[in-house]
């Protein structure tokens, strides 16, 4: 993710009630993901403006806006000179009108999508009731981490809202639909994985975790994606950092509204960081 937020400035058509933000200024205690495989994950204003200075301005291009209360979530795409990436941004409104970014990650994309790109659709919410607890925020990564390890697509999906995006590694990807892309991607490599007796592990461990409204909280961290052949052949181990936004559904469970991950070294999951999730080996209930 080589793009920034930082001079992020807006041209929605959303009327009164959710008028664009000015310019972004980087969260004291913000989350930003580069998408770089060598960069790990950067906390904190002063980390992110070492990393962003002397970048060119960016050019934003808007396809998915959430806003419940002071709280806005994006996906799409952005422009920086040559550089063009899919992100998914999440800011606050404080004092002033001013927006803080709380939480930024990208991917690769190219100039073919960032043009097509269409206005954004704009969802406002009004979360109401508690904070979310921690408990609940946690199963959504222990029924994740079942669907993996017990090969069940239809648990994976239940991870994911209706509208959820997913947003890849891949530069010929554009913003995906969690539902109608992903999973069903996904499935078709469960179901060969059944066929060939392969076995799917999946491991979190959690960095930092924002709860923003009473239906709204963002998480990063990193995980380990392990992949252990049927045929004996030695296993298979990936590593990345993740970015999640994750949103109360009617039924009150909570779900993924949006999710990203890029490459990090082996050596960054080796040295232990982070409160481990995701970590039963049965799945539990959806709700």
């Amino acid at each position: 993710m080589k793009s920034t937020v930082l001079a992020l400035a807006f041209a929605l058509a959303c009327g009164a009630a959710h008028a664009a933000p000015t310019p972004d200024l980087p969260s004291p205690a913000g989350f930003y993901l580069p998408a770089d495989p060598t960069s790990d994950i950067l906390v904190g204003e002063g980390a992110v403006r070492a990393h962003l200075a002397g970048q060119p301005a960016p050019d934003y291009r808007a396809t998915k806006t959430l806003v419940d209360g002071a709280a806005r979530v994006e996906s799409g795409y952005v422009k920086r000179g040559a550089s063009v990436a899919k992100y998914i941004a999440v800011r606050t409104r404080g004092p002033g009108k001013t927006w803080r970014l709380e939480a930024y990650a990208e991917n690769p994309s190219n100039a073919a999508l960032f043009e097509a790109a269409g206005p954004a659709a704009i969802t406002p919410v009004a979360s109401k009731g508690a904070m979310p607890t921690q408990a609940a925020l946690d199963a959504v990564y222990d029924r994740m981490a079942g669907a993996y390890r017990t090969l069940d697509a239809d648990l994976l999906a239940k991870v994911y809202t209706a509208d959820a995006v997913y947003i890849s590694r891949s530069a010929k990807a554009p913003v995906e639909s969690a539902q109608g892309d992903f999973v069903p991607g996904v499935r078709r490599f469960m179901e060969m994985s059944k066929a060939n007796g392969t076995k799917l592990d999946l491991s979190f461990r959690l960095t930092g975790r924002k709860s923003l409204t009473p239906g709204l909280a963002v998480d990063v961290g990193y995980v380990e994606f392990v992949v252990t052949p049927g045929d004996g052949k030695p296993e298979r181990r990936t590593t990345a950092k993740f970015l999640t936004i994750l949103v109360r559904q009617a039924d009150g469970s909570w779900a993924f509204l949006a999710d990203t991950a890029s490459d990090v070294p082996g050596a960054v999951w080796a040295k232990g960081e982070g409160r481990v999730v995701g970590a039963t080996r049965q799945a539990p209930p959806a709700t």
